[in-house]
């Protein structure tokens, strides 16, 4: 069991028109409890519950709007507690603890700009995460965690009697380790989706219709490998999905 409390402070200071920088500085505590799992050897410390470790989060950026566009960019530094099976070899026993800490720093960025009846969005990241202080991982990289990741995404509205948008976007993952020796990686992937939305009023109600397109080139991937109760699952990328919606606001 895993229960995460966090709280930050910021601080901003305009340094022109439009213009802010700002540093955001926050902890957190981490509480775990060693809860036996299926299929696996019994924790000696279960069900105990494990001493409270703290998180902590520092982030320094800067935003700004200019005319048609805003944009931003911010360094960030993340440390947090982990917890895992560690085995003693002189009982060949294994007790549930914290065993170091994950460190996840990197850099982000964003831009929004609109021409006309055009409308652009992207954001980026770049992120080098590791283990320290772990008897079993120390240098790994957490399991699950991409090393980058890009989305893009652009849309036309066209002024008619019923106004209709057309959107495309984006999405980018990079690669990212399976198990926590980082043996087996998953490799990259890129998913394109497009859609149209439509708005109109009748009879005092907005309705908007939806029509779009998921993994519009039916691309095949590993979209992610997330653990639960201490197995590890890929969770592959949905297959090209049609889907239509009709939205009625009274």
């Amino acid at each position: 069991d895993t229960l995460s409390l966090h709280d930050a402070l910021p601080i901003c200071y305009t340094m022109a028109p439009r213009t802010q920088v700002y540093a955001s500085w926050g902890e957190g505590f981490e509480a775990r409890t060693a809860m036996n799992q299926p299929n696996a050897r019994p924790y000696t410390n279960a069900p105990q519950a494990l001493p409270v470790r703290k998180s902590r989060q520092v982030e320094l950026g800067i935003k700004a709007q200019q005319d048609q566009m805003t944009w931003g960019t911010n360094l960030f530094r993340i440390e947090r507690p982990e917890a895992g099976r560690v085995t003693d070899a002189a009982t060949d026993t294994d007790s549930y603890v914290f065993d170091g800490k994950a460190v996840h720093q990197g850099a982000e960025a964003f831009v929004q700009t609109q021409h006309g009846a055009w409308t652009f969005n992207g954001s980026a990241m770049v992120l080098d995460a590791k283990r320290e202080g772990s008897q079993s991982y120390d240098g790994k990289r957490p399991i699950n965690v991409p090393e980058h990741t890009l989305k893009l995404s652009s849309s036309y509205r066209w002024a008619l009697a019923l106004p209709v948008t057309a959107q495309a976007d984006v999405v980018h993952e990079g690669r990212r380790w399976v198990d926590p020796d980082n043996t087996v990686r998953l490799p990259s992937w890129t998913r394109v989706d497009v859609g149209l939305k439509a708005q109109q009023r009748v009879d005092g109600s907005n309705l908007t219709w939806r029509l779009g397109v998921t993994n519009l080139f039916d691309k095949r991937a590993w979209r992610e490998s997330p653990t639960l109760t201490g197995h590890i699952y890929l969770f592959p990328m949905a297959e090209r999905t049609v889907t239509g919606s009709l939205q009625v606001d009274f």
